[in-house]
Protein backbone atom coordinates (compact mmCIF):
# COMPACT_ATOMS: atom_id res chain seq x y z
CA UNK A 1 0.00 0.00 0.00
CA UNK A 2 3.20 2.24 0.62
CA UNK A 3 4.30 2.16 -3.11
CA UNK A 4 0.43 3.53 -4.43
CA UNK A 5 -0.17 5.79 -1.44
CA UNK A 6 1.56 8.29 -3.68
CA UNK A 7 -1.56 7.97 -6.43
CA UNK A 8 -3.86 8.62 -3.93
CA UNK A 9 -1.92 11.62 -2.25
CA UNK A 10 -1.25 13.24 -5.53
CA UNK A 11 -3.56 11.47 -7.64
CA UNK A 12 -5.15 15.09 -8.86
CA UNK A 13 -2.10 16.79 -9.34
CA UNK A 14 -0.56 13.91 -11.47
CA UNK A 15 -3.52 13.75 -13.49
CA UNK A 16 -3.36 17.06 -13.94
CA UNK A 17 0.00 16.96 -14.93
CA UNK A 18 -0.50 14.01 -17.52
CA UNK A 19 -3.52 16.02 -18.85
CA UNK A 20 -1.10 19.39 -19.85
CA UNK A 21 1.91 17.03 -21.11
CA UNK A 22 -1.13 15.39 -23.27
CA UNK A 23 -2.21 19.06 -24.32
CA UNK A 24 1.24 19.30 -25.17
CA UNK A 25 1.40 16.80 -27.80
CA UNK A 26 -1.28 17.59 -29.45
CA UNK A 27 -0.77 21.09 -30.04
CA UNK A 28 2.83 20.44 -31.19
CA UNK A 29 1.37 17.75 -33.22
CA UNK A 30 -1.75 20.34 -34.45
CA UNK A 31 0.95 23.44 -35.11
CA UNK A 32 3.05 20.65 -37.27
CA UNK A 33 0.11 20.29 -39.19
CA UNK A 34 -0.74 23.80 -40.05
CA UNK A 35 2.80 24.35 -40.97
CA UNK A 36 2.53 21.63 -43.45
CA UNK A 37 -0.98 23.19 -45.13
CA UNK A 38 1.02 26.57 -45.12
CA UNK A 39 3.30 25.01 -46.88
CA UNK A 40 0.99 23.93 -49.52
CA UNK A 41 -1.56 26.66 -49.08
CA UNK A 42 1.67 29.06 -50.53
CA UNK A 43 2.66 26.54 -52.97
CA UNK A 44 -1.18 26.65 -54.41
CA UNK A 45 -1.08 30.87 -54.28
CA UNK A 46 1.81 31.01 -55.98
CA UNK A 47 0.73 28.45 -58.94
CA UNK A 48 -2.72 30.56 -58.86
CA UNK A 49 -0.99 33.80 -58.92
CA UNK A 50 1.25 33.00 -61.85
CA UNK A 51 -1.97 31.79 -63.66
CA UNK A 52 -3.50 35.11 -63.02
CA UNK A 53 -0.17 37.11 -64.25
CA UNK A 54 -0.73 35.01 -67.44
CA UNK A 55 -4.05 35.61 -67.99
CA UNK A 56 -3.65 39.29 -67.45
CA UNK A 57 -1.13 39.22 -70.13
CA UNK A 58 -3.83 37.27 -72.40
CA UNK A 59 -6.49 39.97 -71.30
CA UNK A 60 -3.64 43.02 -71.99
CA UNK A 61 -3.18 41.15 -75.83
CA UNK A 62 -6.66 41.09 -75.95
CA UNK A 63 -7.21 44.82 -74.78
CA UNK A 64 -4.45 45.77 -77.45
CA UNK A 65 -5.63 44.07 -80.30
CA UNK A 66 -9.78 45.30 -79.64
CA UNK A 67 -8.08 48.80 -79.10
CA UNK A 68 -6.23 48.40 -82.70
CA UNK A 69 -8.86 47.13 -84.33
CA UNK A 70 -11.28 49.62 -83.43
CA UNK A 71 -8.92 52.66 -83.81
CA UNK A 72 -8.26 51.37 -87.45
CA UNK A 73 -11.72 50.91 -87.80
CA UNK A 74 -12.40 54.38 -86.94
CA UNK A 75 -10.04 55.48 -88.97
CA UNK A 76 -11.45 53.74 -91.79
CA UNK A 77 -14.90 54.72 -91.06
CA UNK A 78 -13.23 58.39 -91.91
CA UNK A 79 -11.59 57.49 -94.83
CA UNK A 80 -15.08 56.11 -96.34
CA UNK A 81 -17.00 59.48 -95.24
CA UNK A 82 -13.57 61.35 -96.72
CA UNK A 83 -14.11 59.15 -100.53
CA UNK A 84 -17.98 58.61 -100.57
CA UNK A 85 -19.29 62.02 -99.02
CA UNK A 86 -16.78 64.91 -99.89
CA UNK A 87 -17.49 66.89 -103.34
CA UNK A 88 -16.25 69.48 -104.69
CA UNK A 89 -17.51 72.99 -103.22
CA UNK A 90 -19.97 71.16 -101.07
CA UNK A 91 -19.61 71.59 -97.77
CA UNK A 92 -18.40 69.08 -95.38
CA UNK A 93 -21.40 66.96 -93.80
CA UNK A 94 -18.71 66.82 -90.64
CA UNK A 95 -17.30 70.23 -90.72
CA UNK A 96 -19.37 72.01 -93.15
CA UNK A 97 -16.21 73.68 -94.99
CA UNK A 98 -16.81 74.42 -98.88
CA UNK A 99 -13.02 73.31 -99.16
CA UNK A 100 -11.25 70.47 -98.63
CA UNK A 101 -7.76 70.89 -99.25
CA UNK A 102 -6.71 67.23 -97.08
CA UNK A 103 -8.89 64.69 -97.02
CA UNK A 104 -8.60 61.79 -95.47
CA UNK A 105 -7.99 58.84 -97.33
CA UNK A 106 -9.35 54.77 -96.92
CA UNK A 107 -6.87 53.33 -95.24
CA UNK A 108 -5.37 49.93 -96.70
CA UNK A 109 -6.97 47.34 -94.48
CA UNK A 110 -10.00 48.33 -92.14
CA UNK A 111 -11.33 45.40 -89.94
CA UNK A 112 -14.86 44.93 -90.62
CA UNK A 113 -17.79 45.42 -87.75
CA UNK A 114 -17.94 41.74 -87.19
CA UNK A 115 -14.36 41.12 -87.02
CA UNK A 116 -14.64 43.68 -84.08
CA UNK A 117 -16.93 42.45 -82.36
CA UNK A 118 -15.65 39.55 -82.26
CA UNK A 119 -12.49 40.97 -80.89
CA UNK A 120 -14.60 42.54 -78.19
CA UNK A 121 -15.91 39.47 -77.46
CA UNK A 122 -12.76 37.72 -76.86
CA UNK A 123 -11.71 40.76 -74.95
CA UNK A 124 -14.74 40.52 -72.91
CA UNK A 125 -14.30 37.10 -72.46
CA UNK A 126 -10.90 37.08 -71.13
CA UNK A 127 -11.77 39.88 -68.68
CA UNK A 128 -14.55 37.35 -67.46
CA UNK A 129 -11.63 34.52 -66.59
CA UNK A 130 -9.25 37.20 -65.21
CA UNK A 131 -11.85 37.71 -62.66
CA UNK A 132 -12.46 34.56 -61.80
CA UNK A 133 -8.63 34.04 -61.11
CA UNK A 134 -8.44 37.39 -58.90
CA UNK A 135 -10.87 36.10 -57.16
CA UNK A 136 -9.22 32.47 -56.76
CA UNK A 137 -5.79 34.33 -55.72
CA UNK A 138 -8.27 36.31 -53.22
CA UNK A 139 -9.82 33.19 -51.70
CA UNK A 140 -5.64 31.60 -51.72
CA UNK A 141 -4.99 34.60 -50.06
CA UNK A 142 -7.51 34.67 -47.32
CA UNK A 143 -6.88 30.92 -47.16
CA UNK A 144 -2.76 31.50 -46.00
CA UNK A 145 -4.21 34.17 -44.13
CA UNK A 146 -6.50 32.33 -41.96
CA UNK A 147 -3.73 29.38 -41.45
CA UNK A 148 -0.98 31.82 -40.17
CA UNK A 149 -3.37 33.28 -37.88
CA UNK A 150 -4.33 29.55 -36.55
CA UNK A 151 -0.71 28.87 -36.53
CA UNK A 152 0.05 31.94 -34.06
CA UNK A 153 -2.95 31.22 -32.11
CA UNK A 154 -1.34 27.44 -31.63
CA UNK A 155 2.08 28.58 -30.73
CA UNK A 156 0.56 31.38 -28.04
CA UNK A 157 -1.46 28.48 -26.99
CA UNK A 158 1.42 26.35 -26.62
CA UNK A 159 3.89 28.80 -24.91
CA UNK A 160 1.32 29.33 -22.00
CA UNK A 161 0.66 24.98 -22.18
CA UNK A 162 5.04 24.95 -22.14
CA UNK A 163 4.49 27.16 -18.72
CA UNK A 164 1.90 25.05 -17.19
CA UNK A 165 4.17 22.05 -17.71
CA UNK A 166 7.23 23.16 -16.07
CA UNK A 167 5.35 23.77 -13.49
CA UNK A 168 4.12 20.66 -13.04
CA UNK A 169 7.32 19.17 -13.86
CA UNK A 170 9.02 21.17 -10.54
CA UNK A 171 6.26 19.90 -8.12
CA UNK A 172 6.70 16.33 -9.49
CA UNK A 173 10.39 16.82 -8.89
CA UNK A 174 10.03 18.37 -5.53
CA UNK A 175 7.60 15.45 -4.77
CA UNK A 176 9.98 13.19 -6.01
CA UNK A 177 7.42 11.53 -8.82
CA UNK A 178 8.05 10.19 -12.29
CA UNK A 179 5.10 10.00 -14.68
CA UNK A 180 7.62 7.64 -16.65
CA UNK A 181 5.27 5.05 -18.37
CA UNK A 182 2.25 6.59 -16.70
CA UNK A 183 -1.13 7.27 -18.53
CA UNK A 184 -4.04 8.38 -17.17
CA UNK A 185 -5.42 4.93 -17.70
CA UNK A 186 -2.87 3.37 -15.51
CA UNK A 187 -3.11 5.87 -13.09
CA UNK A 188 -7.07 5.99 -12.36
CA UNK A 189 -6.08 2.00 -12.01
CA UNK A 190 -3.75 2.92 -9.59
CA UNK A 191 -6.35 5.14 -7.57
CA UNK A 192 -8.51 2.68 -7.93
CA UNK A 193 -6.08 -0.25 -6.32
CA UNK A 194 -5.06 2.42 -4.02
CA UNK A 195 -8.74 3.19 -2.75
CA UNK A 196 -8.96 -0.68 -2.66
CA UNK A 197 -6.51 -1.21 -0.16
CA UNK A 198 -7.08 2.03 2.02
CA UNK A 199 -10.65 0.83 2.07
CA UNK A 200 -9.80 -2.65 3.45
CA UNK A 201 -7.47 -1.00 5.82
CA UNK A 202 -9.79 1.27 7.10
CA UNK A 203 -12.29 -1.80 6.89
CA UNK A 204 -9.39 -3.81 9.01
CA UNK A 205 -9.24 -0.74 11.54
CA UNK A 206 -12.77 -0.70 11.92
CA UNK A 207 -13.09 -4.44 13.05
CA UNK A 208 -9.23 -3.43 15.18
CA UNK A 209 -11.35 -1.04 16.80
CA UNK A 210 -14.45 -3.52 17.68
CA UNK A 211 -11.72 -6.18 18.55
CA UNK A 212 -10.24 -3.83 21.03
CA UNK A 213 -13.65 -2.84 22.55
CA UNK A 214 -14.47 -6.57 22.89
CA UNK A 215 -11.44 -6.99 25.00
CA UNK A 216 -11.85 -4.45 27.13
CA UNK A 217 -15.27 -5.64 27.96
CA UNK A 218 -14.19 -8.65 28.53
CA UNK A 219 -11.11 -7.19 30.93
CA UNK A 220 -14.45 -5.65 32.50
CA UNK A 221 -15.91 -9.19 32.96
CA UNK A 222 -12.89 -10.54 34.19
CA UNK A 223 -12.34 -8.27 36.56
CA UNK A 224 -16.14 -8.31 38.06
CA UNK A 225 -15.72 -12.48 38.21
CA UNK A 226 -12.53 -12.16 40.20
CA UNK A 227 -14.26 -9.55 42.31
CA UNK A 228 -16.94 -11.77 42.84
CA UNK A 229 -14.55 -15.03 42.90
CA UNK A 230 -12.60 -12.89 46.02
CA UNK A 231 -15.57 -12.39 47.68
CA UNK A 232 -16.91 -16.00 47.69
CA UNK A 233 -13.74 -17.21 49.06
CA UNK A 234 -13.55 -14.47 51.72
CA UNK A 235 -17.18 -15.78 52.49
CA UNK A 236 -16.41 -19.56 52.44
CA UNK A 237 -13.58 -18.60 55.14
CA UNK A 238 -10.28 -18.56 52.63
CA UNK A 239 -8.12 -15.65 53.21
CA UNK A 240 -7.20 -15.60 49.54
CA UNK A 241 -6.26 -17.50 46.37
CA UNK A 242 -3.23 -19.10 47.65
CA UNK A 243 -4.64 -20.79 50.55
CA UNK A 244 -7.57 -21.65 48.35
CA UNK A 245 -5.38 -23.53 45.73
CA UNK A 246 -3.42 -24.89 49.10
CA UNK A 247 -6.84 -26.60 50.04
CA UNK A 248 -7.99 -28.03 46.46
CA UNK A 249 -6.92 -31.60 46.61
CA UNK A 250 -4.24 -32.95 44.49
CA UNK A 251 -4.36 -35.43 41.74
CA UNK A 252 -3.95 -38.44 42.92
CA UNK A 253 -6.66 -37.74 46.12
CA UNK A 254 -8.83 -36.33 43.27
CA UNK A 255 -8.35 -39.86 41.33
CA UNK A 256 -8.93 -41.85 44.59
CA UNK A 257 -12.67 -40.11 45.08
CA UNK A 258 -12.99 -40.65 41.63
CA UNK A 259 -12.69 -44.08 41.99
CA UNK A 260 -14.35 -44.61 45.14
CA UNK A 261 -17.36 -42.42 43.94
CA UNK A 262 -17.18 -44.85 40.78
CA UNK A 263 -17.43 -48.16 42.93
CA UNK A 264 -20.07 -46.35 45.20
CA UNK A 265 -22.02 -45.94 41.85
CA UNK A 266 -21.53 -49.55 41.05
CA UNK A 267 -23.02 -51.12 44.36
CA UNK A 268 -25.87 -48.46 44.13
CA UNK A 269 -26.44 -49.90 40.42
CA UNK A 270 -26.15 -53.81 41.63
CA UNK A 271 -28.27 -53.02 44.92
CA UNK A 272 -31.23 -51.33 42.67
CA UNK A 273 -30.96 -54.29 40.55
CA UNK A 274 -31.61 -56.26 43.57
CA UNK A 275 -34.55 -54.52 44.75
CA UNK A 276 -36.02 -54.42 41.62
CA UNK A 277 -35.84 -58.40 41.58
CA UNK A 278 -36.93 -58.52 45.40
CA UNK A 279 -39.94 -56.70 44.49
CA UNK A 280 -40.51 -58.55 41.78
CA UNK A 281 -40.51 -61.92 43.78
CA UNK A 282 -42.66 -60.57 47.13
CA UNK A 283 -45.02 -59.66 44.50
CA UNK A 284 -48.52 -60.44 45.57
CA UNK A 285 -47.31 -62.11 48.67
CA UNK A 286 -48.70 -60.86 52.10
CA UNK A 287 -46.38 -59.26 54.71
CA UNK A 288 -46.69 -61.84 57.32
CA UNK A 289 -47.58 -60.67 61.14
CA UNK A 290 -44.51 -60.08 62.65
CA UNK A 291 -45.99 -59.45 66.54
CA UNK A 292 -48.37 -62.68 66.59
CA UNK A 293 -45.40 -64.47 64.95
CA UNK A 294 -42.92 -63.42 67.81
CA UNK A 295 -46.16 -64.02 70.52
CA UNK A 296 -45.90 -66.94 69.15
CA UNK A 297 -42.25 -67.71 69.24
CA UNK A 298 -41.87 -66.25 72.83
CA UNK A 299 -44.70 -68.56 73.84
CA UNK A 300 -42.80 -71.46 71.80
CA UNK A 301 -39.12 -71.18 73.61
CA UNK A 302 -40.89 -70.40 77.50
CA UNK A 303 -42.80 -73.81 76.99
CA UNK A 304 -39.47 -75.71 75.70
Amino acid sequence: CGALQMFGQYGPQMEEAIKVQSSVLELSRRIGETEQKISLSEQMLEKVRAEYLSLEQKRDAAREAFESADKAYKRGMVGIVATTMLEKGKPCPVGGSLEHPNPATMAAKVPTEAGLEELGDALAKQEDILSKSHKALLEKQVEKDGLVSEREKLLEEEKNLRLQEEKWRQFLADKQISLQGITLEVLREKQNRFAQMAGLMEAQKAESSRLLQSLKEIEKQTKAKEELFLKSLSEKGFEGVEVYKDSLLSVSAQEQLSEQIRKHQENMAAGKQLLEHLEKELEGKLRPDMTSLSTESAKAKEER
